[in-house]
């Protein structure tokens, strides 16, 4: 049934029609000056089996749900009522709905089967739902990972900021640098590695001026300083 022709201003016709029922094709005629074909209908066969029944009644309660969690805003759904349409009708009221490519839409036309056609038709509401899910905590991921790294970026910024206001310039932070390259370099053992490590985030935090990190950079050299390494060659000796 062809419920509305549209003309648009590049000369296209545009033409909105409704599909009344299924039909088989038997021949087509493919010339000039316009297209052709001989159909058979395929009547619709309305069952009232049990197990049919059962199905439809969880078809209609899962297309509530797919409708409030997967297809959202979507004009004119929500308008949509399926509770009086007869099992074998479900199908092709759903089906529309669906993201569902050309070959799997052609497979659900031609099926004859009731029943396997609304299995067709729930299980793919059912795997849309699960890709929303997926995607919806995907993206949920990234929004994370974006914002921790905003936040740290903001932080060390901050760190800048308050390093450059104790003081600590191109000089402090040169010396900053010397001293993490020789705690990395020297064979210092684990606790003494650890206490270096300790003092020098310390000292980043402090004036550089302050008589306080004088003392904490004079530890920090006396560490350094200490013969670690020929320690423990004399202990493996004896």
């Amino acid at each position: 049934k062809v419920l509305q022709i549209m003309r648009l201003h590049n000369g296209t016709i545009k033409a909105l029609f409704e599909a009344k029922t299924r039909g088989r094709l038997i021949e087509a005629h493919m010339e000039d000056p316009h297209f052709a074909a001989v159909v058979e209908p395929i009547p619709e066969v309305a069952s009232n089996a049990p197990e049919l029944l059962a199905l439809s009644k969880n078809v209609r309660a899962e297309f509530k749900r797919y409708l409030k969690d997967v297809k959202r805003r979507t004009e004119g759904i929500e308008k949509l009522s399926i509770d009086s349409e007869e099992p074998h009708n479900l199908r092709s009221r759903i089906a529309p709905l669906l993201n569902m490519d050309l070959q799997g839409q052609q497979d659900l036309l031609e099926n004859n089967d009731p029943k396997k056609r609304l299995e067709i038709v729930y299980g793919r509401m059912l795997e849309e739902k699960e890709f929303k899910k997926v995607e919806r905590k995907l993206k949920e991921r990234v929004q994370g990972q974006i914002g921790r790294t905003q936040k740290e970026y903001y932080l060390n910024e901050q760190v800048k900021a308050i390093q450059k206001e104790l003081g600590h310039g191109e000089d402090g932070k040169a010396e900053m640098e010397e001293y993490a390259k020789k705690i990395e370099e020297m064979e210092l053992s684990v606790e003494a590695k650890e206490m270096a490590e300790k003092e020098l985030q310390k000292l980043k935090m402090m004036p550089s001026m302050s008589s306080e990190a004088n003392v904490v950079r004079n530890y920090i050299d006396w560490l350094l300083s200490m013969p670690w390494a020929e320690k423990r060659s004399e202990e493996h000796t004896s």
